[in-house]
């Protein structure tokens, strides 16, 4: 005896949803610096008032109870080595603040190649700054350059996560993988590039 259609249904639509919800796994390690310190990440460069802090003075972290500050007069570095498929696209999302608006320097680079840098900027809250991009290596480097001679920049929730595959039209005809795709649209909506 065969399960019933209404099962198969449900068997597929979970089996899909929970392949979607594997593909947006965030490739980041300690992304938000709650571990207290910078496990997951490889620094260099000027280390100096470089750490990972919690409380709320000077400034309060953008959720949960760390984040990073990064204050050093010459340039210092925050990176990880990600396991990347070439040709596919990711989302970067991460947290900015700035204190103290003079001599500072802020940069973002995907694979080598900077995609967002800020100079002298003014103090600014908490900000999200969301970038898409396509890895051309099996390994891609995420790395933030940071320099500050009199404030500090604070980091947090950093996370890279790879976009959701434009799902096949069905078409008219709706099988039960149709239906379980209609859920993949959905999530697409929500989390594609």
């Amino acid at each position: 005896m065969s399960p019933p259609r209404t099962f198969l249904l449900a068997l597929t639509a979970a089996v899909t949803l929970s392949l979607a919800n594997s593909a947006q796994a965030d490739l980041i390690v300690n992304g938000g610096f709650e571990t207290g310190d910078f496990s997951g990440w490889t620094q260099s460069g000027d280390l100096q008032d470089t750490f990972v802090q919690g409380g709320t003075s000077p400034m309060s972290p953008n959720s949960s109870g760390f984040q990073a500050f990064l204050g050093p007069p010459k340039v210092g570095l925050l990176a990880q080595a990600l396991a990347t498929t070439p040709g596919a696209s990711y989302t970067i999302d991460f947290r900015l603040a700035a204190q103290n608006p003079q001599a500072n320097f802020f940069a973002l680079k995907w694979g080598g190649t900077t995609i967002f840098s800020l100079t002298n900027t003014p103090g600014f809250g908490y900000t999200e700054y969301t970038f898409n991009v396509t890895a051309s290596s099996a390994t891609t480097a995420l790395q933030f350059q940071f320099l500050d001679h009199l404030g500090n920049f604070f980091l947090d929730n950093v996370s890279v996560n790879p976009c959701i595959p434009n799902v096949p039209d069905t078409g008219s005809t709706f099988s039960l993988l149709g239906f379980a795709s209609l859920g993949l649209v959905a999530l697409r909506r929500k989390l594609s590039c």
